[in-house]
């Protein structure tokens, strides 16, 4: 024999027959079982309060990504030229042009081995090339070797600084 006895659900209506079944339900129309009305309002109250947060905070989260991807674009462009003009300064052996490519506070450290490091190392930027730039950091991978879970480059890497508003190379090269 079939019971005819259901279990509560969670949500339950209050009062169906006072509206036609076109209109919205509200967050009022419902109630907990087991719990008096006081208790339902403030966990009502307490759910708009964690979805008011969990948007601001989705929508904070797509701003900052959205103001990163704009300004890096921007640095991107000036490293790639900063890169260019020292693989033009180390093809032509103007030592002078390249140390003036090397951050001031980086010059003291820079000197034959980390010249033919850069010798060794630069070569053109192509559609693989990738730059990372963090807080004022860049790194240059010009020909990555492979990537790390599809998009993590792997390989030789150049460091950059950002010294008032200009790119400058660390001269530090990281070879893999």
């Amino acid at each position: 024999m079939r019971s005819t006895h259901r279990r509560p659900h969670l949500l339950t209506k209050t009062s169906p027959q006072s509206r036609s079944r076109y209109e919205k339900a509200s967050y009022t129309d419902f109630t907990f079982p087991h719990f008096t009305s006081g208790q339902t309002n403030a966990l009502l109250a307490l759910m708009r309060r964690v979805r008011a947060t969990i948007l601001i905070t989705l929508a904070i989260s797509v701003l900052a990504l959205v103001l990163a991807y704009h300004s890096n674009r921007r640095n991107r462009a000036e490293v790639y030229t900063r890169y260019a003009e020292l693989r033009a300064a180390l093809s032509a052996a103007d030592t002078n042009a390249v140390l003036a490519l090397i951050a001031p506070a980086c010059r003291s450290n820079f000197d034959e081995g980390r010249f033919i490091r850069l010798v060794g190392f630069a070569q053109p930027l192509g559609d693989r090339s990738k730059v990372l730039i963090l807080a004022g950091e860049a790194t240059v991978w010009p020909k990555p070797n492979w990537y790390l879970c599809g998009f993590v480059p792997i390989g030789n890497t150049v460091e950059m600084t950002k010294v008032s508003s200009h790119w400058f190379f660390t001269g530090k090269v990281h070879l893999d």
